[in-house]
């Protein structure tokens, strides 16, 4: 960037030279002498969602609503980041059980670990049926 144009149409005069003169092997040089022009440049960055409001505005009226948004809720979080979990197994009945490490975790993790998803995760193994079982006095599930 530089404020003053015909400072560089004077550096665009020098380049066609340096590329003939100076190092060896230089190619792709361009097609001429480039002119002066605006640069536009997009600098990447991640902002905390604190910072950032978004509001609506419809036509010319002033009045800006704010509208609140959730986070993400399609991040994959590692179930052992969330819960304990332990097995056993006798003969060809097996048993596994969930409690979450927090509290605040235990509604998501009724959510998402429902029968048919544990029966889909274990399906290599499982022949019968699953039976989800809440044990909410610990945060627990067992299955």
């Amino acid at each position: 960037h530089h404020d003053n144009p015909q400072a560089l149409r004077l550096f665009g005069m020098e380049l066609a030279p340096a590329a003939t003169c100076m190092a060896p092997g230089i190619t792709g040089g361009g097609s001429g002498r480039p002119n002066p022009s605006p640069c536009l440049v997009h600098f990447s960055c991640l902002v905390p969602k604190g910072v950032v409001f978004a509001y609506l505005r419809a036509g010319n009226d002033a009045v800006v609503k704010t509208i609140q948004f959730e986070g993400p809720t399609n991040n994959d979080i590692p179930l052992i980041r969330l819960a304990w979990g332990r097995s056993g197994d006798k003969g060809d009945t097996c048993n596994i059980g969930i409690i979450s490490r927090e509290q605040k975790y235990y509604p998501l993790l009724k959510k998402t670990l429902t029968e048919k998803e544990v029966k889909y995760y274990m399906t290599h193994l499982c022949k019968g049926i699953v039976k989800r079982y809440e044990l909410p006095g610990c945060n627990g599930l067992n299955f």
